[in-house]
């Protein structure tokens, strides 16, 4: 359950999908934890995602937003 995601993890589950599709991350933080991963190839900040990552995207947000009151 996303829920039991502490807020690192959550931060990081969002921005998957645009590490996968290449985002070049400006948070060093973000870059670093996704360097270590062969696959990670930053080509620039204009990367198209899938529609569903969007929801991932979506559902993730919400949880930060219930945690933030």
């Amino acid at each position: 359950e996303l829920k039991e995601l502490s807020n690192e993890d959550l931060k990081i589950m969002k921005n998957y999908p645009y590490a996968i599709a290449g985002y070049d991350f400006s948070d060093k933080k973000l870059k670093d934890y996704f360097s270590k991963f062969l696959w990670y190839i930053p080509i620039g900040k204009n990367v198209e995602l899938y529609e569903n990552d969007y929801e991932v995207i979506k559902d993730v947000e919400k949880i930060i937003k219930s945690r933030k009151k």
